[in-house]
């Protein structure tokens, strides 16, 4: 029954293909016969693979019967694939999970370790003949020792070839036992004869040819593997952000000449969109490079009216949301962290230019950091207020509430560095808690009365966020003689009373010590968790 719905989801992502019915899927599973390899002949890769997925998720389910199965007919897969038949590469690996997470839970038979045991011979087997093949297409000549130690070999002794000949000449266990034994008999033979002085030498070479491929093996591969590409701009692209910045930090001279702030802001904007639009570069590359285009632009010192004419035309063009991440950690955000009173109002269209095609960009990378910044003030949670109420759908405040506790919660302290500069400072933890800064209490605040629908992972997000913030004994006097935290406590409690039930003890204890005005209204709403209704 377990099993039903990965069954009922393989048939349903295989109906377009007309192959099987929900009727048949259960004869998909018979180890007997060869019924496994007949569905890798028939299906096209897309559906092996669709099949395979499922099968994975029921073997990690633990259904016996069905992972033995399973079991059953990814061996026979891989012996398939390892005697050169044709089969779906993505699917092979997908059947050597399946093998190998039934190994590691010891849920294999007799019968299947023997299947085990012919699968790693036939696939030895099949790496053998390949090696055999290269060796003999390339005219291999077994290189000698004094080749090997100069660093070369025969016709064809490069370090490829010696790689290939290494897998094969690398002792198993049972020549490890014959060398030893060989070594034996030559040290119990206490008159060497020229037979046993023979034995002696044919062991030193083979050691040395061991570690002479082995050593070189090595060495090719540190000179194979590529070395760590730094990311970074252009210099013709960092000389013209460079540029742009000093006159995008120039506001008096943009605030003169309206053409002036448009050509800066059309230069800036075209260097954003190059960087983008790379196709030479990985997308991490590209949100490195963006990061740093950001900085050499100086879109966190600029005046409000240029970021504001950079991000209207950025938005339009249609970006993803990973980039406008990037941009808005570069951007709004320090505007906003450095404002010292209300933020303007064209700053705060910039920021909800964000909102109808890009909010989870905007909580993720502006709002989640505004509320946990150890420097939030008045002026960043009227900020954050003002975005979360005109630019955040409702349905999304939940998310918003739960990164806030679980970060909260996760780095209630952290090292920062002193003023003075001295560098021991920065192995002292500093105590921070947001529970415990009255701009981010009023942000909470005001989220919570909006009346989202939360999740019971949030409650329970909370819940645990009350409880670290107690944990810190620095913190804890300063935190139960809140005004503000009571009146957040009471206002969840209220307004989501039927999941804060769950938690009436924790909610109780952290009830119990608080000592503000709003201590004994908050306590009298969590003892009615406790009263059936």
């Amino acid at each position: 029954a377990s099993a039903r719905p990965f069954l009922a989801a393989v048939t349903s992502s295989l109906a377009s293909a007309r192959i099987l019915e929900v009727a048949k899927m259960p004869a998909v599973l018979q180890p007997s016969g060869s019924a496994g390899l007949q569905l890798e002949a028939q299906l096209p890769p897309s559906a092996q693979r669709q099949l395979w997925s499922a099968l994975v998720r029921l073997v990690r389910l633990g259904d016996r019967r069905l992972v033995a199965a399973a079991r059953h007919l990814a061996l026979r897969l891989l012996k398939l694939q390892a005697g050169r038949a044709l089969a779906d590469t993505v699917s092979c690996s997908l059947a050597r999970i399946i093998v190998k997470t039934t190994a590691e839970r010891g849920e294999s038979s007799e019968g299947e370790d023997e299947d085990d045991a012919s699968l790693a011979a036939v696939q030895r087997d099949a790496a053998f003949r390949d090696a055999m093949t290269q060796l003999v297409d390339a005219s291999f000549a077994v290189p000698t020792k004094e080749q090997l130690a100069l660093g070369g070999g025969g016709s064809g002794g490069d370090a490829k070839q010696h790689k290939v000949l290494l897998r094969f000449t690398r002792p198993s266990q049972q020549t490890a036992e014959t060398q030893q034994q060989d070594g034996a008999d030559v040290a119990d033979d206490r008159e060497p004869t020229e037979r046993t002085q023979r034995k002696r030498a044919r062991v030193a070479e083979r050691a040395d040819v061991r570690g002479t491929l082995q050593q070189q093996e090595e060495n090719t591969e540190a000179q194979v593997l590529p070395p760590t590409r730094a990311v970074r701009l252009a210099l013709e692209v960092e000389a013209k952000a460079a540029k742009l910045g000093k006159q995008l930090s120039n506001s008096e001279a943009q605030a003169s000449s309206r053409a002036l702030l448009d050509d800066v802001a059309k230069g800036s904007v075209q260097l954003i969109q190059e960087t983008i639009n790379a196709t030479s570069a990985t997308q991490a590359e590209t949100e490195t490079r963006l990061a740093q285009l950001c900085g050499l632009l100086q879109l966190g010192a600029c005046s409000d009216e240029a970021l504001f004419q950079i991000t209207s035309t950025l938005i339009e063009s249609n970006w993803s949301s990973r980039y406008a991440s990037v941009f808005l950690r570069a951007s709004v955000f320090p505007k906003i962290m450095a404002a010292s009173s209300v933020i303007s109002r064209v700053l705060l269209q910039t920021a909800l230019l964000f909102s109808e095609r890009y909010a989870g960009a905007l909580i993720e990378s502006l709002l989640v950091p505004l509320l946990t910044a150890r420097t939030i003030g008045p002026a960043q949670g009227e900020a954050a207020t003002r975005i979360l109420r005109t630019g955040v759908p409702l349905e999304q405040l939940d998310g918003f509430l739960g990164k806030s506790f679980e970060l909260a919660a996760a780095k209630l302290t952290s090292p920062i560095s002193s003023s003075s500069g001295n560098a021991a400072a920065l192995e002292v933890p500093v105590t921070y808690h947001f529970f415990t800064n009255d701009a981010a209490l009023m942000v909470l605040q005001n989220v919570l009365t909006m009346k989202a629908p939360l999740a019971d992972a949030t409650i329970d997000s909370f819940v645990a966020c009350c409880e670290a913030a107690e944990e810190d004994r620095a913190g804890a006097a300063e935190l139960h003689k809140s005004l503000k935290f009571a009146t957040l406590v009471f206002t969840m409690v209220s307004k989501y009373a039927d999941q804060c039930a769950a938690h009436a003890e924790a909610l109780e204890g952290i009830g119990k010590r608080l000592t503000s005005l709003m201590a004994k209204s908050t306590m009298r709403a969590i003892l009615k968790l406790k009263t059936p209704s």
